[in-house]
């Protein structure tokens, strides 16, 4: 899941993240230099996703 995060951030690609809790996020993934959390950009702001807490991952590609 996390490789699915990294390579939306390298290609500036948009995700939807699902948190275990029910949670769910959608916005543009971005590299950060920590290694256990993924920034991403929502409409909404900047949200910092802790990896332990993700359940599922989809890269959103636009067309």
């Amino acid at each position: 899941m996390i490789d699915e995060l990294l390579l939306a951030a390298a290609y500036g690609q948009s995700v939807l993240v699902k948190l275990k809790d029910r949670q769910e996020v959608i916005g543009k993934a971005l590299i950060s230099c920590f290694t256990d959390r993924t920034k991403i950009l929502t409409s909404q702001g900047t949200v910092w996703v802790i990896h332990k807490d993700i359940d599922y991952v989809e890269r959103l590609v636009d067309h």
